[in-house]
């Protein structure tokens, strides 16, 4: 009940026609985000009071009720922060939900004075409340877990460790995949979205949650994987295939092992394909790498030329790397870059309509 009070103490603040995004930077710096929140608790911690001008809600006093004001108006996100890559962080208290009791921790550390007068460093005792990996736990951590609750982001990514690895990735969601066509179920511990059912609603779930990238996958070697139909594009056509392939119980059998047949399907390059070609092809379309690859074009500029000659023999001479460049060199996929490679892309061009 104090929460929806504040809120709407904040709408008729709003309403009131007050430009509350100059009047909530504290700190100056022409933006407003949880370093004016830190501003304002590291004031008091220094000085014992409040800074001037924080008396946002205009009653004649400055005191925690314009601390919650602005906390509230960050929780709007008014800096349109991202808050994806935190899905599944915030459980603290190791219950297997992230809710309200794992914040009022955080809120307890965030406001303590003597953590403000420190600069909010998390020791190893606290480490899960630094939500942002910087170290440190402050307004900034406390405004995301705020953001990802109210969002229903309250399922903890250690709930997704299905093959108790110690690790959130793919390899979960082949298992629980596999699980299923082995014993024609699911395995217990993947309700994930605790309504009681283990079902394809949780696989998606899951599918989601790798999504948001919770392994720090680095998909720049893929750019330009996909096209599996040769339309030109790589698009949720393409990822429907690859779906289909991977979903299909019996290839989930045969441990996804890929055909000469469905050789494009295999965007990692290990002869198979599965939930990892899944998740990077749509972390691919959904981050706008959505064109296909032209063989020999190491240039990245759509065509295969003379600047692609180049591009291979500066690697040769190592003027420049293979990173230096978005297309693979590698034409004769022997592992090396030589001048088999700088032939091979002659011949491409050569052969051009």
């Amino acid at each position: 009940m104090k929460k929806f009070l504040l809120s709407l103490m904040f709408v008729a603040f709003a309403l009131q026609g007050w430009s509350l995004d100059v009047t909530y930077d504290l700190n100056g710096d022409g933006v407003v985000d949880p370093d004016d929140h830190n501003y304002m608790l590291s004031y008091y911690a220094t000085n014992n009071g409040f800074p001037e001008g924080s008396d946002f809600n205009q009653d004649g006093l400055i005191n925690v009720s314009d601390v919650v004001m602005l906390f509230n108006y960050l929780c709007t996100n008014p800096m349109n922060l991202d808050i994806t890559p935190y899905i599944g962080c915030g459980d603290v208290n190791g219950d297997d939900v992230v809710d309200d009791d794992d914040f009022d921790l955080i809120q307890g550390f965030v406001m303590a004075v003597k953590n403000a007068r420190n600069d909010w460093v998390c020791s190893r005792q606290y480490a899960s409340y630094d939500i942002t990996g910087d170290d440190r736990c402050d307004s900034w951590d406390l405004v995301i877990l705020r953001m990802l609750i109210d969002n229903g982001s309250t399922t903890p990514g250690n709930i997704y460790d299905l093959n108790g690895d110690g690790v959130v990735d793919p390899d979960d969601h082949n298992y629980m995949l596999s699980y299923y066509a082995t014993n024609n179920g699911f395995p217990e511990g993947s309700d994930f979205n605790q309504d009681g059912l283990i079902n394809v609603s949780d696989v998606v779930m899951l599918f989601n949650y790798l999504c948001t990238n919770p392994m720090n996958l680095d998909i720049t070697p893929y750019i330009g994987c996909g096209d599996v139909n040769g339309d030109d594009v790589v698009d949720d056509d393409d990822f429907d295939l690859i779906q289909g392939f991977v979903m299909a119980v019996k290839n989930a059998r045969n441990d996804w092992v890929c055909s000469r047949q469905y050789a494009s399907y295999d965007i990692t390059g290990d002869d198979r394909c599965d939930s990892w070609d899944l998740v990077i092809l749509r972390m691919l379309i959904d981050n706008g790498h959505t064109t296909p690859f032209v063989t020999g074009d190491i240039t990245g500029e759509g065509v295969v030329d003379v600047a692609d000659v180049n591009a291979t023999i500066n690697i040769i001479l190592e003027q420049k790397t293979a990173s230096d460049y978005s297309g693979n060199a590698d034409l004769t996929g022997d592992g090396v870059v030589d001048v088999a490679d700088v032939n091979a892309i002659i011949n491409i061009i050569l052969t051009q309509d």
